[in-house]
């Protein structure tokens, strides 16, 4: 239920800064799936879990950082992520798990990872396109 309001949350927030559409359903799915990785795997899916999500928007730039408490990502795990190699028009061909930090990779410009004193911090940045030039700097 969470996740699902950090969604609606997310898409409110970038038609709010002018960001299209495209590129703000792009975050939203990168959110879900970074933060359903937090869940599932730092937490092992336990109650509870607290995962926090920051969003930015610098320019042109937007950036997200996921922060967890749970279980690190092992070493080199992002990187060794693959680009997805396998045909969307053939569903069949697609692996059931495995394909998240591989689809965070693609869809956005830079995915970093650290984690130091107990937090784990995801980046996520991405080149958006604004609705209209300025609309960022809208005041509030």
């Amino acid at each position: 239920a969470f996740v699902a309001r950090l969604a609606a949350e997310l898409r409110a927030a970038c038609a709010e800064l002018g960001v299209v559409e495209i590129d703000a359903t792009t975050v939203e799915i990168c959110a879900v799936e970074a933060v359903n990785n937090a869940i599932e795997h730092a937490y092992g899916g336990r109650p509870g879990s607290r995962v926090e999500v920051a969003l930015a928007l610098s320019g042109d730039e937007l950036s997200l950082e996921i922060r967890d408490a749970g279980r690190p990502l092992p070493p080199g795990r992002l990187d060794e992520a693959q680009s997805v190699e396998h045909p969307l028009h053939d569903p069949d061909a697609l692996p059931e798990r495995g394909m998240g930090l591989a689809i965070l990779k693609e869809a956005m410009d830079e995915v970093a990872y650290a984690s130091a004193g107990g937090v784990n911090t995801l980046r996520l940045c991405r080149r958006v396109a604004l609705s209209a030039p300025g609309a960022a700097l809208r005041p509030a």
